[in-house]
């Protein structure tokens, strides 16, 4: 990674599928930024480390516990969601046991791909 945004906690022989620069969304409009990480199990996000100090969370999700995932487009609606960001960027959508997490990912359908695969066993 560097020594801006931390690693993620791998836990022992989980494998790393997929990572990218990404913004979450904590508390509707604030943005945090860091990395997504998709391994064999689950599906992370690791805060950088200013967005960290002031409260940002890591986001850890089950692989088994995502119910859809979705590429939606950018305006006004997704902007209401999730602020400037939502109206010339696409961002993928994560619905899950907890309810929905949103990613805005340079590669949208990468993310996407990865995800819906199935999970190796």
């Amino acid at each position: 990674m560097s020594a801006w945004i931390t690693c993620p906690q791998l836990q022992p022989g989980e494998h790393t599928l997929f990572r990218a620069l990404a913004n979450t969304f904590s508390g509707g409009w604030r943005a945090l930024g860091g990395w997504v990480t998709v391994t064999d199990r689950r599906l992370l996000f690791s805060p950088h480390r200013v967005d960290a100090l002031t409260g940002g969370r890591p986001i850890s999700i089950d692989r088994t516990a995502i119910r859809r995932v979705t590429v939606n487009r950018p305006g006004l609606h997704a902007a209401r969601q999730h602020g400037p960001a939502g109206l010339v960027r696409r961002h993928v959508e994560v619905q899950h046991g907890d309810g929905s997490s949103f990613f805005l990912v340079t590669r949208p359908g990468e993310l996407l791909q990865v995800l819906q695969e199935p999970i190796p066993r």
